[in-house]
């Protein structure tokens, strides 16, 4: 494709098509979403003055970004941004792109979020921050506190970054380890409310499946673990009665066909009831929620 600078409006029918040529989905909006990267500005922006021409320097950077967006490399990790729940994440590499069906995950939380006292939230797996900013963000109970735990130093370095950027790092509180073990130091046993989590749910069958702008490049250990995709829901369900307050619950996003299995492990632990699952958009059934009760 041709990238000699021309105006708005003949680069996006150029990008468009080259897009369309790798088979990439959504080849108009990408095409959008990359030149307003480059002319930094948003969809809205670019047509405002769609005669406008680009730059050599910004038809260079768009050209080098198309070629890499025909490799496959996720839109998100090419702008360092994604939108979730209205607010706009930084992402990179060392984080799992936030997807549109953990929004389901959040605004379930968010419903058991009463405005009239504290609360103290545990959020397992932070990643980019995106459960435990939106959290924050968006309750209307400013009295919120949020423990957050993730496993790679890089992704804690990211969620701060975006926790700082949405003005709510005052209430989230950051931690590096592998799940519950992240707070070993604190004393907060029996003290939690809510302990959310988006784990690492697919299957070792459906990783080899998955399109490759997945499997190359968002990181494994967010997307996989345990033949059957719920060995971290197991760890949770488990270590959970520990630090629930009797009343608090658990809610946890889930993969495809995974339902049956956790409502089985739930009520094995025997200090959950009043358990939930909820569709997401495609009514797949995506968040299960447990209410915790004292242990017998």
């Amino acid at each position: 494709m041709n990238y000699t600078p021309s105006n708005i409006s003949q680069t996006l029918t150029i990008t468009q098509k080259l897009l369309k040529k790798y088979r990439i989905p959504q080849p108009r909006l990408e095409a959008e979403l990359l030149l307003a990267h480059c002319l930094k500005t948003d969809r809205t922006g670019l047509y405002r003055n769609p005669s406008r021409c680009l730059t050599p320097t910004k038809s260079a950077a768009l050209k080098k970004l198309c070629q890499k967006r025909t490799r496959n490399i996720p839109m998100a990790y090419l702008t360092g941004r994604q939108e979730f729940m209205g607010l706009s994440f930084k992402v990179n590499r060392s984080v799992l792109i936030p997807r549109p069906e953990t929004e389901i995950l959040v605004e379930t939380t968010l419903s058991l979020i009463t405005p009239q006292k504290p609360y103290l939230i545990m959020e397992i797996g932070t990643g980019c921050g995106n459960i435990a900013v939106s959290l924050a963000k968006l309750s209307r109970n400013k009295k919120i506190k949020i423990f957050a735990s993730d496993i790679s130093t890089r992704a804690l370095t990211i969620a701060l970054q975006n926790a700082r950027q949405h003005q709510v790092s005052d209430r989230i509180k950051l931690f590096r380890g592998d799940l519950f073990a992240a707070f070993k130091k604190l004393n907060i046993a029996g003290q939690i409310d809510l302990i959310v989590s988006n784990p690492p749910y697919v299957s070792e069958k459906e990783y080899q499946q998955l399109p490759a702008d997945v499997k190359n490049y968002e990181p494994r250990l967010a997307l996989t673990t345990g033949k059957q995709g719920m060995a971290i829901h197991q760890r949770i369900i488990k270590g959970a009665g520990r630090y629930l307050k009797p009343g608090g619950h658990l809610i946890m996003e889930m993969g495809i066909d995974q339902v049956g299995h956790l409502k089985k492990l739930l009520e094995k632990a025997n200090y959950f009831d009043k358990i939930i699952v909820l569709p997401d958009y495609r009514k797949i059934s995506r968040v299960i929620v447990g209410r915790f009760t004292r242990k017998s």
